[in-house]
């Protein structure tokens, strides 16, 4: 009877494709998550911006707020670039101030901010909202 000495051809292209298969999944799997940490990113860029709005409204007296609107970049190094040192990550955050009285001494207000970011699985570019309130009363 003959001895084997290793692996045969076929054992060697099935090892082969089953560590590929591993890799391509984990690949898209960590792809997903710095995504999803992006997303995660901007959604907290956006809120804070909204609550900076909001407090920045906090020094007017409350005959001086009213509706407006504005816009904000960020811009910083894309650490999650792949293959890319020092991509440079920009994100425009768009801002609307809305004002409504509820009688004389009392204001909603409330800041709807708008960004675009890659979404999901797809490269396709999505639209993403947040929304931002308080009331303001006028202090007698």
């Amino acid at each position: 009877m003959k001895k084997s000495q290793g692996f045969t051809l076929i054992e060697s292209l099935i090892a082969f494709v089953l560590i590929a298969i591993l890799i391509i999944t984990l690949v898209s799997v960590f792809s997903m998550q710095r995504r999803g940490m992006q997303a995660s990113e901007n959604r907290v860029k956006a809120a804070f911006l909204g609550r900076s709005v909001l407090e920045g409204m906090k020094t007017r007296t409350f005959d001086d707020i009213y509706a407006y609107s504005g816009k904000v970049t960020y811009t910083g190094l894309d650490d999650s670039a792949q293959g890319v040192k020092d991509k440079v990550h920009t994100l425009e955050i768009l801002y609307n101030v809305s004002v409504e009285a509820q009688g004389a001494d009392k204001k909603i207000v409330w800041v709807d901010l708008s960004w675009t970011e890659r979404g999901g699985r797809s490269a396709a570019f999505q639209t993403k909202h947040e929304v931002v309130e308080t009331v303001f009363t006028r202090l007698k």
